[in-house]
């Protein structure tokens, strides 16, 4: 399957990020910040046309505690909600298990499921909407701390 990794070593926010893009040319701009990249028939400004944003499937590392919990609530901040689909896994017995796949309408906190305890936690999101932040705890009171 073609596409395109993005590391960002400046923002470890970003992580590794993935998308579906065939880039056969790049060009970064230094003197305006710009990137450009060529899918052999267009050239096209990364992250600068609103109108025709592409996908993407973003996963976390591994996200490990220090003794088993519930995380019970959760929040994903976006720039908008068009498209923002969030899917949870936790490990259960050494297994990466998913537990919830949902699409955030909003940056409302939402329930995560209930019924099980770990240590490591994964989240992956997909979509084209810029987001910010995604944020979990064992509930609603700890979410609202930070």
């Amino acid at each position: 399957m073609p596409g395109v990794i993005i590391i960002s070593p400046d923002d470890e926010s970003v992580g590794f990020t993935t998308g579906d893009e065939l880039a056969v040319g790049v060009y970064h701009d230094i003197e305006n910040d710009i990137l450009y990249f060529s899918d052999a028939e267009s050239i096209y400004q990364w992250e600068g046309d609103s109108g025709n944003q592409q996908s993407y499937t973003w996963k976390s590392g591994k996200i490990r505690l220090a003794n088993p919990v519930n995380l019970g609530a959760c929040v994903v901040e976006a720039d908008s909600y068009i498209d923002v689909v969030l899917k949870f896994y936790a490990d259960i017995d050494g297994t990466s298990t998913l537990k919830l796949t949902k699409t955030v309408a909003n940056g409302k906190p939402f329930r995560l499921p209930g019924g099980f305890l770990s240590n490591i936690f994964e989240f992956e999101l997909t979509g084209t909407d810029v987001v910010t932040r995604v944020s979990a705890a064992e509930n609603i009171w700890e979410l609202a701390e930070g």
